[in-house]
């Protein structure tokens, strides 16, 4: 603050106490005010208050509030402030956001999380279901911080739409969250183009439509959105004229996106997650010569869609891939592994389930994927896998195996302990694919399973001497839809301590 006055004693005095009025005990007085005011409105709502907030007249030294060099609040980290106890007026804490204008040199302001079913997103008829509320007031408070770079309000309830319009007179925004905010309504071009400073975006879980706005892949710093389970629709356009050169996450997932994926998605040179899953999305995987471009991407999900055609060799060439999830479409064809030396070593989880691949898959393929942990080629019937590599040696530290429905001859069941290699193991999927009887081995104390999936094939053999031996891991099984006889125990829980799902319908099996 400055103060242009002659030399006179007086007049020095009157801005020296002016000074000090406005910035006594550390922080303004305007900002002290309005902090007391939202902690009044915290009291008046019964909940909680900031256990330092009004013990001391430097509201700097108050917790979940920071403030800048010159002594003016630049952070207000209010997240799951307001606790539910008991209120007669809803909503439960009423507040008039417009507060947030006495905070001149605000950069980050984090409300999330203080509401509660966020369904009953425009309700105002209970207590219960709607605690905090967004007034119409919220918006001109808004846009007065001028100066803010961060902004979180996910888990509460807005009931106008038109703060996306307000957000665009903040040019200095890098992070915005609006989850689960109950959001309606198309996101509209003009009021995101001027958010040039914009880094993360996430708008997941609300009720957005329409279709994804090209200025929103025209954001030149835009390096995370997030559009997942909304109602939006139409095509995904990706120019790479424009600015969309450090996008590192894209997620839109439970959408009613169609048409094909642009080849252009994949050409993005920092992309390391992708996840446009649970859409209609048709037509192939873009194929490209690999030259550098995806050689960032850890993990990409395009199941339950409507891709066919081939999956491209390489998918399976990128160097960092943990997670490749193409399960829930309609490709066909052999699954390209045949070079070891191509492989994706960095791979942990391979899903393929639920689609017509065919063909011969061999586990020894996988050789050098030393982190694989989770497989599931299930439901395709045609697949024809080979498994004995998986017996002979412990080249993975597997957790998962899926294999229900597909190809499978009995060298799984037939052959070796797959246990004595597969030591990780914890859940196992062999249904829809065997005749003949269990292996002792399967119910061994040693065994690591939790889950044991053996349904809808045809094996026979009595219970009674086979599975019903001490086993303290299995947490879940089921044998239905097989030809097994005997007895249940009288206590299964003595047999299997941990056991919470047991199926053993439509077998020979008699007790009670």
């Amino acid at each position: 603050m400055s103060c242009y006055f002659p030399l006179g004693t007086m007049l020095w005095v009157l801005c020296i106490l002016q000074f000090m009025l406005h910035m006594a005990g550390g922080c303004a007085i305007e900002e002290r005010i309005a902090l007391m005011r939202i902690r009044s409105l915290l009291v008046e709502a019964n909940s909680e208050v900031p256990a330092s907030w009004g013990l001391s007249d430097d509201c700097c030294s108050w917790e979940r509030v920071r403030c800048n060099n010159s002594t003016r609040v630049s952070g207000l980290n209010l997240d799951s402030v307001y606790v539910y106890q008991t209120c007669v007026r809803d909503p439960c804490w009423n507040l008039n956001l417009t507060i947030f204008s006495s905070f001149h040199e605000l950069q980050q302001l984090d409300l999330s999380w203080n509401s509660a079913l966020l369904q009953n997103f425009f309700s105002s008829t209970s207590c219960q279901k709607t605690l905090f509320i967004f007034h119409k007031n919220f918006y001109p408070g808004l846009e007065g911080l001028t100066k803010l770079r961060y902004l979180n309000l996910s888990g509460n309830s807005l009931v106008e739409n038109n703060i996306l319009e307000s957000l665009g007179k903040l040019a200095f925004l890098e992070v915005v969250n609006f989850d689960e905010t109950g959001l309606r309504g198309a996101l509209q071009n003009i009021a995101l183009r001027n958010l040039k400073n914009l880094r993360d975006l996430s708008l997941a879980g609300n009720q957005m439509n329409g279709s994804i706005p090209a200025s929103l892949f025209e954001l030149p710093c835009l390096e995370y959105l997030d559009l997942s389970d909304n109602l939006l629709k139409g095509h995904i356009h990706i120019d790479l004229s424009t600015n969309l050169r450090n996008l590192r996450e894209l997620r839109l997932r439970s959408n009613r996106l169609n048409g094909s994926i642009p080849a252009s998605l994949f050409e993005l040179p920092r992309l390391e997650y992708l996840d446009p899953a649970e859409n209609l999305l048709q037509g192939h995987i873009p194929k490209m010569n690999l030259t550098g471009t995806l050689k960032n991407l850890r993990e990409l999900h395009l199941g339950s869609n409507r891709l066919n055609g081939s999956i491209p060799t390489y998918l399976f060439e990128l160097p960092r891939l943990k997670c490749l999830d193409l399960s829930g479409n309609l490709l066909e064809g052999n699954i390209p592994i045949n070079s070891a030396s191509n492989l994706c070593l960095s791979l942990q989880t391979l899903n393929l389930a639920a689609n017509n691949l065919n063909g011969k898959f061999d586990f020894f393929w996988l050789r050098n994927c030393a982190k694989l942990k989770e497989v599931d080629l299930s439901g395709n019937a045609k697949l024809a896998i080979d498994v004995k590599f998986l017996t002979s040696v412990t080249p993975f530290q597997l957790r998962a195996l899926m294999l229900s429905g597909c190809n499978l001859d009995n060298t799984i069941i037939s052959g070796p302990n797959l246990f004595g290699t597969q030591r990780h193991l914890q859940f196992l999927d062999l249904s829809n694919n065997f005749s003949g009887s269990l292996p002792n081995w399967m119910f061994t104390n040693e065994a690591p399973l939790l889950y044991l999936g053996l349904a809808h094939n045809s094996l026979v053999g009595s219970l009674d001497h086979l599975m019903w031996q001490q086993q303290s891991n299995l947490q879940k099984i089921n044998i239905s839809m097989n030809y097994f006889t005997g007895q249940l125990p009288m206590d299964i829980s003595s047999v299997f301590p941990n056991l919470t799902v047991l199926d053993p319908s439509y077998n020979n099996i008699s007790g009670h």
